[in-house]
Parts: C-alpha cells; structure tokens; sequence
C-alpha cells in the first residue's frame, strides 16, 4: 500500500475523525514502517500538534485505521521545530526509494546481510526518505533521499 491510499484510509477513518475534532491545529508529520518484522503490511501515521507539542499516531492494518498514540511527546531536540509534510510535494515513492537503497546496499554494503529496512518520510529542509539497513551483524546503515528529486 502506498503512502497515498494508507493517508486517504486514515483521514476517512472513525477515528481519525473524532481525534481531529479535539485536534483541528495538527498536521501530518510522518509516515513509519518497517519490512522485515511481525507487521510488514502496517504503517504508522503522524501528525503533530504544535500547540500541544505532541504526536499522535494512527496505524493502518488490513485496510483499517486505528488510533495507536495520542498525544504523546515529541522525540526531537528542544529547539527543532516539527514540519509539515505536504503529500503534494512527494515525487519519488517508496517503492523507488527503496529500490535505490537496494542498489547502494549491493555496491556499497554487498558484505552485510540485511534483516530489517526502517522507512520513514519526514520533511527537515525538505520532504525526504530517511531508510535505515538493519544488517545481522546489528550494523546500522542509514541513507536520506529526497522525495523531490531522489538525490542522496
């Protein structure tokens, strides 16, 4: 599922729509998954309340969107500012993203079994895939690309 139809799911959601009620100033923020565990198929999705400082996170499973955290605090440094991230603004899907990490994991990294790929997409100075390569020997290796254009 592509981030568009699991954010569609999530907006046409009971839940979301009763959260948005108490929580009308918050915006999108992120989308997290990860391949190679339990839940393949899940994405979270985030939204930020700058009034609140806070994140809520909806996961959507089996075409379902639930309400998993409301609310909670933000994992950032004190003075970073949580962004809005604009679907409009996203070029390069995750499927491509991650077929470009592939290819640098088999140039660069070819020697390291990868388990687990962390897959967000966040926007700092602009919107962009931040992909962490978990490899058996519990190596990290992380690649940002820009989902405007793919440049690393």
């Amino acid at each position: 599922m592509d981030i568009f139809n699991c954010f569609d799911i999530v907006i046409h959601s009971d839940d979301f729509n009763k959260w948005k009620k108490k929580n009308k100033e918050a915006f999108l923020c992120s989308f997290f998954r990860v391949i190679g565990g339990e839940n393949d198929d899940s994405i979270q999705v985030d939204f930020y309340n700058e009034k609140k400082d806070a994140i809520s996170s909806f996961v959507v499973e089996d075409g379902k969107a639930n309400l998993r955290l409301d609310n909670v605090e933000v994992f950032k440094k004190k003075d970073e500012k949580v962004k809005r991230l604009d679907l409009e603004e996203i070029k390069i899907s995750e499927t491509k993203a991650l077929s470009k990490v592939k290819e640098i994991q088999k140039t660069k990294y070819q020697e390291e079994n990868v388990i687990k790929f962390i897959i967000i997409l966040q926007c700092k100075e602009s919107p962009r895939w931040n992909i962490s390569l978990i490899a058996s020997s519990l190596k990290v290796i992380n690649i940002k690309i820009d989902a405007k254009d793919a440049n690393i």
